[in-house]
Formats: C-alpha cells, sequence, structure tokens
C-alpha cells in the first residue's frame, strides 16, 4: 500500500489538547445573553403588565431577577470547575445547567463566531467527565456498562 493510499483522516478526527479558554468565553458569553434577554421579556411587558396590576412588572422582574442570578451563579461554579478542577459542592443541577442548557447554547453562539463544533465539544467532554469525577461515586469495573456505536 503506497503513501497515497493511507487514509489522511479528517479535520474533525485531529486530535489535540482543547483549550478551555474559547468554551469558558462562550460559556460566559451564553450567561450574558441570556440575562439580558431576560431584561427584554421584563422590560418590553412592564406597561402591559402595569395595567393588569401595579406589583405585576415586579413579580416578573423578580422572578427573571432570581432565575438569572441561578444562571450565573451555576456559571461561575462551572467555571470554577473548569479553572480549578473541583467545587465547593457537587449539584446535579450545574451538570443538567451545562449539558441540557448552555452546550446547546454555546454550539449556536460558536456556529455564529465560526468555532468549530467539535472544539466546543471536545472542551466540554473535558469539564463534564471533570465533574463526573467529582462526584465521588466509585464504580466497581464488573458493574460497568459501556455502549459504543459500531
Amino acid at each position: 500500500m503506497d503513501n497515497s493510499e493511507k487514509w489522511q483522516g479528517s479535520p474533525e478526527s485531529i486530535s489535540y489538547k482543547p483549550g478551555k479558554g474559547v468554551f469558558l468565553a462562550l460559556l460566559g458569553i451564553s450567561a450574558v445573553l441570556v440575562t439580558v434577554i431576560a431584561f427584554f421579556f421584563w422590560y418590553i411587558p412592564t406597561v402591559g403588565l402595569g395595567n393588569i396590576h401595579p406589583a405585576l412588572p415586579y413579580v416578573l422582574g423578580g422572578i427573571l431577577i432570581a432565575g438569572s442570578v441561578l444562571l450565573l451563579g451555576g456559571t461561575a461554579f462551572i467555571t470554577n470547575a473548569a479553572i480549578k478542577g473541583r467545587l465547593p459542592f457537587y449539584s446535579k443541577w450545574l451538570r443538567w445547567l451545562l449539558v441540557k442548557f448552555y452546550l446547546p447554547l454555546m454550539i449556536m453562539a460558536g456556529g455564529i463566531l465560526k468555532i468549530p463544533k467539535i472544539k466546543i465539544e471536545r472542551v466540554f467532554i473535558e469539564l463534564n467527565n471533570q465533574m463526573v469525577m467529582m462526584m465521588g461515586k466509585k464504580i466497581r469495573p464488573e458493574k460497568l456498562l459501556i455502549l459504543m456505536p459500531h
């Protein structure tokens, strides 16, 4: 078999140690973007809600502020886990926030900023593995099942 017939791979198969900087920047951008959108969800209907009841803009504002504080706090804990490799406490909520909320947002933001999806996914896998290790659960090898596509 000559060199021209050898498989050269694809750009997606390049092995590298991904940096966390781009991932953390996308995480921060996503958190700030969600907070700004929450502000507009409060600001725009304030006049209409005030006509229904004077306290409704404040109730909606309180709910959106609480949600934004939770999202930004979760972002801070996830960033701490990425940088220091540990958390002061472990919460399934943090992994849910990262997997179900931020990952799709970061992939969309990465697409807009022309960041390859594979880079975002590889850093996510590394960070997710760190968070799973923080769970502290020990599993015996004979109880472990690995499912892989064929």
